[in-house]
């Protein structure tokens, strides 16, 4: 029951919110996916002024195209919007993981151009090759950016971040698995990947602040 986009493929991973026959399949799950844009717009408005110079300047721009991904996937639940949703994470997953690279000194910061098409760009090839490629690759770069990333500057920010991230990923997981699923009046409202979503928007402010300090110090040491 997919209404306008029943033609197209319907993707195999499930979520707890039912599909509706609509514009939106998913509805709660396409307007949470806006919490990524809404978080995006505050630290776009908090730090322009003063980031100007950072690369880190670009992850608001990263992370709106994070929610326009997640908003299509979700409003049309389809194979391919699917795969998009994932292959724009690998952009801001790449991006910090090479800059983890740079902290740690294992990559000069003049390669970190070179570094962030493999990981960012490259990586998000996968989930259109297979989704489960996509899943893994997602995974292990997520794993190694934050294990470099305690290591790099442990901090209130990063780990609020982490807290953030660990209690989503929960909630995303039991979702998928269809545990923990709200039912009647309330499926099309709140729901566990909704929160997810939420949740991983708002750890996204705490990595940029913390991801913001450490290259400050790159300006320092020019």
């Amino acid at each position: 029951m997919r209404g306008p986009w029943s033609d197209l493929e319907r993707t195999t991973l499930n979520t707890c919110e039912p599909d509706v026959a609509s514009w939106l399949v998913h509805p709660a799950e396409t307007v949470s996916a806006f919490a990524y844009l809404i978080v995006a717009l505050v630290v776009w408005w908090l730090y322009r002024d003063s980031d100007r110079q950072l690369p880190a300047r670009h992850l608001p721009a990263i992370l709106t195209a994070i929610g326009l991904g997640a908003a299509c996937f979700h409003a049309t639940f389809t194979s391919a919007f699917h795969a998009l949703d994932l292959a724009v994470i690998y952009l801001f997953t790449g991006y910090m993981l090479t800059a983890m690279l740079v902290h740690r000194n294992y990559l000069s910061r003049r390669n970190f151009g070179r570094a962030f098409l493999v990981t960012g760009i490259g990586g998000g090839v996968l989930p259109f090759i297979h989704l489960w490629m996509g899943f893994a690759g997602l995974t292990v770069e997520a794993l190694v950016m934050l294990w470099m990333g305690r290591v790099v500057n442990p901090g209130t920010d990063y780990g609020t971040a982490i807290l953030l991230l660990v209690a989503g990923v929960a909630l995303l997981v039991i979702d998928h698995l269809g545990v923990g699923c709200l039912r009647g009046p309330l499926e099309h409202t709140v729901q566990p990947h909704v929160v997810w979503h939420i949740l991983s928007a708002t750890s996204f402010y705490f990595l940029y602040r913390y991801e913001r300090i450490l290259e400050r110090r790159w300006l320092q040491a020019d």
